[in-house]
């Protein structure tokens, strides 16, 4: 008998013995049970994503056996805090297993604290001013990647990888064209249930994946996944608070670290579901990156949150890799610089990556050579109201205001050189006479003049016109409003 059969026959039988019942219930005076409350459906979520697509272009197969590649960007990623970089073990649990399975870089400096222009530097191998993608103002941030600019997913796509990607920070919509090279892109269409404003990472790996049953098979897959669990405003779970509860610690840093272990939950739901569907460490290198982290006044001064500041806690590169190639339980020693991680990427998948000033790191990845030869690496943002360098070399960091202070600057930002290994968190410049650093502040000045001009040559920063409900999740993300109050005062950039 066919199971369909079988199941008609089964609940004929149930129907008709319940009808029984229900009679002679009533025939002996019984009055009968109200018929129990139909279940009632779940709610559905929303999906607040728009999938584009554009028209696959021909590309030539892709070098044999060429793995995958995953990348996720984790957005607010403050390094101190991760427990691969000795934060609390309890805050990213699978990040450190995902070290100690692979490699990760100790020293690595972004290119800028906030996160278009940080992404900028992941996804082309070039410093964001460079491209003109700096902010214009207090008001607005409109500035589309250039066309003529070659991103991963283009340098890859054109090697024959199929490529997807989602975002769910607004900062990297299409319009600001992060979605060049995808055959499939998703990003957010409208705010998260309006209030709670972020996508949490636990429903997008599952739309992620989504995208991956749409590409064309026989090829190798580049998933780019960008997650924004980490940035305010920090709400969480209460089981998720009660986890990260430390009363040694400030109450933001505790909110912090609880939405922290939400991202890194997402990140091993989504390395587990790979697994699931064979794109395991033998054919998957797996990176997970930040574009930027966060202040949380912790110090006071580093600010409350990210954009304007260039300390460690804005500025620390959190790197971890896993996969084919990748040395496993390995630390790469050395200054690094965001722009590094696409020529890096490009060689371990085995093919030449796209010219450009970053550094191939690809060798000491694979524990072939100890340590990085970088002797410095340079950050900076042009933020709302702010206009700030900074020069880092294994020694020193050095600092530079290029706008006017503002009448209520107060103590934030000091224009001076700190020592690296005997102050960490920049809280004490250094003194004397010459003043310290004074050769790097000159080599900061130079490299600022210098990348300006390139970011003019290519025509770099075309301003875009956002539409309404895309300034409503960046003004809810913080990143419209004017200038940022004080450390130790409410804000939301």
């Amino acid at each position: 008998m066919e199971p369909r059969a079988v199941f008609n026959v089964i609940s004929s039988a149930l129907v008709g013995a319940a009808l029984t019942g229900l009679a002679l219930r009533w025939l002996g005076g019984e009055p009968p049970e109200p018929p129990p409350e139909p279940p009632q459906p779940r709610p559905r979520v929303s999906d607040p994503t728009v999938v584009l697509h554009d028209p696959l272009p021909d590309r030539p197969a892709a070098p044999r056996g060429a793995p995958n590649l995953v990348l996720v960007i984790g957005c607010t990623l403050r390094k101190d805090q991760t427990s691969v970089y000795g934060g609390p073990a309890v805050t990213t649990p699978f990040l450190k297993e995902l070290s100690e399975q692979g490699t990760h870089f100790a020293d690595m400096v972004n290119a800028a604290p906030w996160t278009r222009a940080a992404s900028t530097a992941i996804l082309t191998g070039h410093h964001p001013i460079s491209l003109g993608m700096v902010d214009p103002g207090p008001a607005r941030s409109e500035q589309r990647l250039p066309e003529q600019v070659v991103t991963l997913a283009e340098h890859l796509q054109a090697h024959g990888w199929a490529t997807a990607g989602l975002t769910t920070n607004p900062n990297l919509n299409a319009i600001y064209g992060f979605d060049q090279g995808f055959d499939a892109y998703r990003q957010l269409e409208h705010l998260w249930r309006q209030r709670n404003i972020k996508l949490p990472g636990t429903l997008a790996v599952p739309w992620a994946l989504e995208l991956l049953d749409g590409l064309e098979p026989g090829r190798p897959v580049f998933l780019q996944l960008v997650l924004v669990d980490a940035h305010l405003p920090f709400k969480a779970p209460d089981p998720l608070m009660e986890a990260v509860a430390d009363p040694s610690v400030p109450e933001l840093v505790v909110g912090y670290r609880a939405v922290l272990r939400r991202l890194d939950d997402a990140v091993a739901q989504l390395a587990e579901a790979l697994e699931q569907r064979g794109m395991d460490r033998d054919n998957t290198v797996f990176v997970v990156v930040n574009d930027h982290g966060e202040g949380l006044d912790w110090p006071r001064h580093h600010g409350r949150s990210h954009g304007r500041y260039l300390a460690p806690s804005a500025v620390g590169g959190v790197v971890v890799l896993r996969g084919p190639k990748v040395a496993v339980g390995h630390t790469v020693e050395g200054l690094a610089s965001q722009i590094d991680l696409l020529p890096t990427l490009s060689s371990l998948l085995g093919i030449e990556p796209p010219e450009g000033p970053g550094h191939d790191w690809s060798a000491q990845v694979r524990g072939a050579q100890q340590g990085t030869s970088r002797g410095e690496v340079y950050t900076d943002t042009w933020f709302r109201d702010v206009d700030r360098a900074a020069i880092y070399t294994d020694a020193l960091a050095c600092q530079l205001e290029f706008s006017e202070p503002r009448p209520d600057s107060g103590p934030g930002f000091v224009t001076g050189c700190f020592d690296r290994r005997l102050d960490p968190l920049h809280a004490e410049p250094l003194v004397g006479d010459p003043p310290p650093g004074e050769a790097l502040m000159q080599r900061l000045r130079q490299w600022r003049i210098e990348r300006a001009a390139e970011g003019a040559s290519v025509g770099g920063g075309e301003l875009v016109e956002p539409s309404a409900a895309l300034n409503q999740q960046l003004e809810a993300l913080g990143y419209l409003e004017g200038p940022e109050p004080e450390p130790g005062a409410p804000d939301r950039d």
